[in-house]
């Protein structure tokens, strides 16, 4: 499987690159009223309104970096409804893809949790890499507005018919 590398503070992830539609630089996002701080806002990628994700911020509480290799990485996310939605995420340190045997993956042991959004680990010399599920990485209240009405997010972002 091949995967993309990033980082979130110094542990290290990989994504799956067919979840991924493209890795772009960071560029301005329009910030929205009223969402979690994890969500720093909506981009516009080709015409259409893309809600973005602040990895950082998510799983550490804190922001990414604003580095030349931090990355929007645009992946197409799937909700639990079946609905499908581009989905942006700000990570640290993703400039790398590499091929993984996923028959060398390990479990992480942890089968309970439901909000371990690592499904298995690969060791890479002295490190682990945590092989990430989107669908368990993905906060639920983003999960919601990707399953919702797509006009609620384009009033919010001042875009739509002018009255």
């Amino acid at each position: 499987m091949m995967v993309l590398l990033f980082k979130l503070d110094n542990a290290k992830y990989a994504l799956d690159v067919a979840h991924i539609v493209e890795i772009m630089p960071r560029i301005a996002i329009k910030p929205l009223p009223r969402v979690p701080d994890y969500i720093p806002g909506l981009i516009n990628y080709r015409g259409r309104i893309v809600p973005v994700v602040d990895l950082a911020m998510l799983v550490h509480k804190h922001p990414a970096s604003h580095s030349l290799s931090t990355r929007i990485i645009l992946v197409q996310f799937d909700s639990e409804e079946g609905h499908s939605q581009l989905v942006g995420m700000i990570a640290e340190c993703a400039t790398e893809t590499t091929k993984i045997d996923v028959h060398d993956a390990l479990t992480t042991g942890i089968s309970s949790n439901m909000d371990a959004f690592v499904d298995a680990i690969i060791l890479d010399r002295d490190e682990m890499i945590g092989i990430v599920n989107l669908a368990r990485l993905m906060p639920h209240e983003l999960q919601i507005v990707v399953s919702g009405s797509h006009e609620a997010m384009n009033h919010e972002a001042g875009i739509g018919n002018a009255p």
